[in-house]
């Protein structure tokens, strides 16, 4: 059988980086999918971004179905700045992943809906020029730091429970949600597809980074 080097690279970094990552179980109650009241306080916080006095992105924290910033501001996946990863870089000559992880991070503008893509490319522009960038997991870590910016589309969560049930739990349906929510509707029954496979939502993410 012949194995796409490519996706090899991809299924080696994700199932690395997961082992050293490993998710604790949500305590939050269940909303069921239901919209929180405009003007409550959200789930989650900000990201802060050390270089700068104002929050780059907002986190939403599992569950919900919609996003409210504090100040009652729909989040929006469709608002984000477009960062450019030309400036990305190694820090020598001796990073053998560096380019595989430069064509994730620029594939990131056309797999991520712009908030997500902000938060993803952004994560590897803080990793550049270090050791950080050389590490395989950083693809996951940045992958994750999108998803994590995704505000989640309630539409998606019947679907995403019949896949986190064809998975037998291993996946929740909160993190599926957040996968279908984070990419461009051109590729969200790509991504479905490889979720329902293999119960894993960064490396199918990645992957379509490659294909």
């Amino acid at each position: 059988m012949q194995v796409d080097r490519s996706r090899f690279l991809v299924l080696a970094a994700s199932l690395a980086a997961a082992a050293c990552n490993q998710r604790e179980p949500a305590s939050s109650p269940d909303t069921g999918g239901a919209e929180p009241a405009g003007g409550a306080e959200p789930a989650g916080g900000e990201v802060q971004d050390p270089s700068a006095g104002s929050p780059r992105v907002w986190v939403e924290s599992e569950p919900g179905a919609a996003a409210y910033r504090q100040d009652g501001e729909v989040c929006d996946n469709n608002s984000g700045a477009n960062l450019d990863c030309r400036s990305l870089s190694a820090p020598s000559a001796h990073c053998e992943s560096f380019d595989s992880t430069y064509r994730l991070c620029q594939s990131f503008s056309s797999i991520l809906r712009p908030r997500p893509a902000e938060a993803a490319v952004g994560c590897m522009l803080d990793a550049g020029g270090s050791e950080r960038i050389c590490n395989w997991e950083i693809w996951q870590q940045c992958t994750n730091a999108g998803l994590q910016a995704t505000c989640v589309d309630a539409k998606t969560r019947h679907q995403c429970e019949t896949i986190s049930s064809s998975c037998g739990g291993s996946l929740d349906t909160f993190s599926c949600q957040q996968g279908l929510s984070a990419v461009q509707p051109s590729k969200s029954q790509s991504l479905a597809s490889c979720i329902q496979e293999f119960c894993e939502v960064p490396m199918c993410i990645s992957d379509l980074g490659f294909y």
